[in-house]
């Protein structure tokens, strides 16, 4: 009678793993013909060190996980004359940009800071198109949290932020005329607010023709810290009403 070997996994399922990529793979095509990707594979998935060309012209290179990319990765796209220009670099997870990275846009912009599922939420800082700078906090592509905007103009907002407007309690310095505003903005706008000359009032590129007198209202102090305690409750209240009807 025959010796009948005994196998831990069904001989089928041996056959079937004999079959799966894995280890380092050269010039590998999707079914569909869209990609070529050279690199690590581990269990029939893209996993490890790797390049992926796709039809459309974007490159990515770096690591990947369970077929997506999950790691340090650089994400280009490539011109006709073999050109790579850099569209993303730094780290991904889940196939899509998380943790620290850099974005340059289309339009020249460029965003460095934290991702989380793709967008722009955590620290960072963005150069705009029309030379504005944002330094800051973001949460879903917007500033918001605690933040300075410097205008192409020079003039400059250091406050807080909700959904991409100033909101709540902030400082605008309008450097153009030598100015200093405090105060509350809500939707953007400034709904209570003080304006004082600065030092350098005279030497602003456009100063104004005369400094702004002396306030004379009686406990003006007072006053005003009543009326910005008022606006600030209710611009708490109105965040809260805000981000919980998201």
């Amino acid at each position: 009678m025959p010796f009948l070997k005994k196998y831990k996994f069904p001989r089928t399922k041996l056959q079937e793993n004999t079959t799966l990529k894995n280890g380092l793979r050269h010039a590998i095509f999707s079914s569909n013909g869209d990609t070529v990707y050279t690199g690590e594979w581990k269990n029939d998935k893209k996993s490890g060190k790797g390049i992926e060309i796709y039809k459309n012209k974007w490159v990515y290179e770096g690591d990947w996980l369970n077929g997506k990319r999950h790691g340090y990765g650089i994400l280009s796209y490539q011109l006709e004359n073999l050109i790579r220009v850099l569209k993303y670099e730094g780290m991904w997870e889940n196939g899509k940009p998380y943790g620290f990275g850099t974005q340059q846009y289309d339009d020249g912009s460029m965003y460095e800071g934290d991702w989380i599922d793709g967008k722009r939420s955590g620290k960072g800082r963005m150069w705009f198109k029309d030379k504005s700078f944002y330094e800051g906090e973001w949460l879903n592509e917007k500033p918001h949290g605690h933040g300075l905007h410097v205008y192409a103009n020079g003039n400059r907002y250091e406050g807080e932020w909700l959904n991409g407007m100033k909101y709540g309690a902030g400082h605008y310095y309008h450097l153009d005329t030598g100015q200093i505003q405090n105060g509350v903005w809500l939707n953007d706008k400034a709904v209570v607010s003080q304006i004082a000359d600065s030092t350098y009032r005279q030497t602003a590129i456009h100063p104004t023709p005369y400094p702004i007198t002396k306030l004379e209202l009686k406990n003006s102090s007072q006053v005003w810290e009543k009326t910005e305690i008022g606006v600030l409750h209710l611009c708490d209240m109105n965040s809260v009403f805000l981000t919980d009807s998201k």
